[in-house]
């Protein structure tokens, strides 16, 4: 499949490039640079279904050609997003890797891989619902290492998301559709001040926590068969009998599992 060269131009959309679509499904080269804002300046209201939502203006950018090697890289910036409830003042995303094609010693069968390493930054996050606002901030950071190939399919390395002083990083991989897309690995959340989310989870919390969260969970079927282990300090959750026992520095550990039964509580320790 060859686009090469094409040129989209409408009142408030600009893509301009090249695309070459190799034989095994990968590219061979890409050239991409496209932009999206109104000529007159005002808010460009996005073709998607759901409720209206527009931006002051994005710009993307996207390179790779497989004769100056595996490289690829690219960014996309958005700027002045609004929708109801939700403003956003700038989201940059930018993402480099390699896309390779390697016979197999042992076969001969030619394995396609593709890594990316994805950084993401959003600022001036406003949201109107003030209990979600308090969990997240104004600013959100994260950052991870991507990884698929026809041998171990789909991996995630090192993800880490950030929101205020709350930070998750998870690791694992990602079964294909046909499986379920079912992911399997471990995640680890370090939450100083869980004060963040007591209006969201209606509940006045305090303390902090560190817990780390190990199993797998079918996104599809939203079955899960997890462990979980956590420590705590100084940790209320507004129920009385339960504070008794976080007080201080406590830990807590449990094991549940989903299915289509329902969810079963394997073990409890506080």
């Amino acid at each position: 499949l060859s686009l090469a060269p094409f040129s989209l131009v409408t009142n408030s959309l600009s893509l301009r490039g090249n695309v070459e679509i190799g034989t095994d499904a990968l590219p061979t080269s890409f050239d991409l640079s496209g932009s999206i804002a109104a000529k007159n300046g005002t808010p460009t209201l996005l073709p998607l279904t759901g409720p209206k939502r527009v931006i002051d203006r994005a710009n993307i950018t996207a390179k790779y050609d497989v004769a100056q090697g595996e490289n690829w890289s690219a960014k996309a910036e958005l700027f002045g997003f609004n929708q109801i409830g939700v403003a956003i003042e700038d989201v940059t995303i930018e993402a480099n890797g390699t896309l390779s094609r390697t016979r197999n010693q042992n076969t001969a069968q030619l394995l396609r891989g593709v890594t990316a390493q994805v950084d993401l930054a959003l600022n001036g996050l406003d949201i109107t619902d003030t209990k979600q606002q308090s969990a997240l901030g104004e600013t959100l950071v994260a950052k991870t290492t991507l990884a698929w190939n026809d041998d171990a399919g789909f991996v995630i390395k090192d993800a880490h998301i950030q929101a205020q002083d709350t930070v998750l990083q998870a690791s694992g991989t990602l079964s294909d559709i046909n499986d379920g897309l079912i992911f399997t690995g471990q995640a680890n959340l370090d939450a100083p001040q869980m004060s963040h989310f007591a209006p969201l989870a209606g509940r006045p919390l305090k303390g902090a926590l560190i817990a780390e969260l190990q199993g797998r969970y079918a996104i599809l079927g939203g079955s899960f068969d997890a462990k979980m282990s956590a420590k705590t300090q100084n940790a209320a959750l507004g129920i009385a009998k339960v504070d008794a026992l976080l007080g201080g520095s406590g830990t807590v550990t449990l094991q549940a599992i989903r299915n289509e039964t329902g969810v079963t509580l394997k073990s409890l320790d506080v």
